[in-house]
């Protein structure tokens, strides 16, 4: 899906929950565009305007999306292979900003529906772990405690 569907949706939703900084976090992700530009188009959203979204750099009216291979890899490959796209869309992004990015172009593309919910984490082995030890750990100290 194009720019204006996709992530559009998600902003509006975002004003929509008086999440205005999300909103401007997720146009500038998905436009490239600066802050000043990202926030007076949310205020515009927010007062019931309907400007069109555009790709920074793009003449005006032209469509299109930077980041389609970003989002791309988000649905098939998983989340690193983004991260290695984006930095290379976007040269000297560090590590840490491009995740940001990505887990910004994520959440928008999962409140448009694109993805499906993220799982909620059980813990895995590591929790297993610690919940063991800490049971081991009150053993201890109480046959201690005993003796």
């Amino acid at each position: 899906m194009d720019l204006s569907t996709t992530v559009l949706a998600a902003i509006t939703q975002e004003v929509r929950t008086g999440r205005k900084i999300e909103a401007i976090k997720l146009y500038r992700e998905a436009t490239g565009v600066g802050l000043a530009e990202a926030k007076e188009f949310v205020e515009r959203l927010e007062q019931g305007g309907n400007a069109p979204p555009r790709i920074a750099g793009a003449a005006p009216g032209a469509e299109g999306d930077r980041f389609a291979a970003v989002k791309a890899a988000l649905r098939q490959s998983g989340k690193i292979q983004a991260i290695k796209i984006y930095r290379d869309l976007v040269p000297g992004t560090g590590l840490a900003e491009a995740k940001q990015a990505v887990e910004t172009m994520e959440a928008a593309q999962r409140a448009a529906g694109e993805l499906p919910p993220q799982a909620a984490s059980k813990g895995g082995c590591a929790g297993m772990l610690m919940m063991v030890g800490g049971a081991a750990f009150l053993l201890l100290v109480v046959l201690l405690l005993l003796a």
